[in-house]
């Protein structure tokens, strides 16, 4: 059989479904956050009618955040990436064809199946009109290379270990799936598989057109000029970053109970239980945390392995209940790595951009400074004024 034929018929279809549609949000919206505020943002392309029954039924944030990338060019491949059964590629490299992303994971049996599951539904179509992407998100990572070495897919895999890749689609948990059009710009999202098949079956029909390049999402401006610390004096025993973007959080074990860092100022305290000088840090961020705990996470990162840290506890006759704000371990010293950090303690301030505003010894943070980043944050609207970027780091924020 003509594998032109059946797509060529389902275009047919999908022009009756596309057709007769709504615009992109679901019937029935599950409970998500409590509010989503509007972006202040420019005009986004408006994306096409879709019939709300194509569409895969996800949490309102989801939904949200994946309505996003409608019309742009998708953020691109981060080199953090792993790829497995191809060489990492390019969006200009896959211009040209329709390019399905479809997230997954291996933590689950159910999870696990959506790559096959849409390559299935997609395979009466030629590679030169139809790629899929098969992109696993952080959630068990670390297996998923010796999982596709005993069940190889047939499509090229993409692991995101971090996570700022699927951050930056909007992926989270639930496998979702991402339509790229020929020219490079998202056209759908989150369908499910009649969905799918309408929307890829209109896309192949388009024509390619190499002179014609989707734009890049917009990046929402400071809309009021807030005013953060200025960058004052040198920083001692790691690289300045101030004013930076702050690296991923990386966390092996949270003591504490784990804490939300979505939308919020964060101070991290990387410290030692053997340090005397992080130990008398202590005070200080308890009454920091005291005071301003609520709108600001406080988390002491130490890259003890958790005997050590137990040991070190009960050495200096300290307990958990001592800290009044989240400890956490990191004994790999990612995140400390990535600072260049030579000496602890150490802190760092950072805004809900996930900016860093502040850094240096943590006796040094004044009640002042954390009250002006606070203040200049809020002013900012890193969550309220800028959409939904401040949702967005789901996987990286903590």
């Amino acid at each position: 059989m003509n594998k032109r034929l059946r797509p060529a018929r389902l275009a047919m279809f999908a022009a009756a479904v596309l057709a007769t549609g709504s615009p992109t949000m679901a019937a029935e919206e599950p409970a998500g956050p409590p509010t989503i505020p509007p972006a202040e943002e420019p005009a986004q392309p408006k994306p096409p009618p879709v019939n709300p029954k194509w569409l895969e039924k996800l949490e309102r944030l989801d939904r949200a955040l994946l309505d996003e990338l409608i019309g742009y060019a998708p953020p691109p491949f981060t080199e953090d990436l792993k790829w497995i059964g191809s060489d990492p590629l390019t969006w200009d490299k896959l211009r040209g064809t329709v390019v399905i992303v479809q997230s997954w994971t291996s933590k689950s049996r159910t999870a696990s199946r959506w790559p096959a599951r849409t390559a299935k539904a997609l395979k009466d179509y030629e590679s030169g009109d139809v790629r899929i992407l098969a992109l696993h998100t952080p959630e068990n990572a670390d297996k998923a290379e010796t999982i596709l070495t005993r069940r190889p897919m047939e499509m090229p895999v993409i692991v995101d270990p971090v996570g700022g890749f699927c951050d930056a689609l909007g992926v989270y948990k639930k496998p979702v799936n991402i339509i790229i059009d020929r020219q490079g710009a998202v056209r759908y999202a989150g369908l499910n598989s009649r969905g799918l098949l309408a929307a890829v079956a209109s896309l192949v029909e388009e024509e390619f057109d190499p002179k014609v390049s989707p734009p890049g999402r917009p990046v929402p401006e400071d809309p009021t000029g807030a005013e953060f610390p200025p960058v004052t004096g040198k920083v001692d025993k790691a690289r300045d970053i101030r004013g930076q973007r702050a690296p991923n959080l990386f966390v092996e074990k949270w003591i504490t109970p784990q804490v939300d860092l979505r939308g919020k100022v964060v101070v991290i305290d990387f410290w030692a239980t053997w340090c005397s000088f992080c130990r008398s840090s202590i005070p200080h961020l308890n009454d920091l945390a005291d005071r301003y705990g609520s709108q600001v996470c406080f988390v002491g990162l130490s890259d003890e392995t958790p005997r050590k840290f137990e040991e070190g506890l009960e050495k200096h006759n300290l307990k958990v209940r001592d800290f009044r704000y989240a400890l956490a371990l990191d004994r790999s010293t990612r995140t400390k790595q990535q600072i260049g950090i030579t000496a602890i303690p150490h802190a760092i301030v950072v805004s809900s951009d996930w900016v860093v505003r502040w850094q240096g010894h943590p006796m040094r943070l004044t009640a002042e400074m954390v009250e002006q980043i606070i203040r200049a944050d809020r002013a900012a609207g890193s969550v309220q004024g800028r959409g939904l970027d401040g949702y967005r780091r789901r996987w990286t924020g903590g």
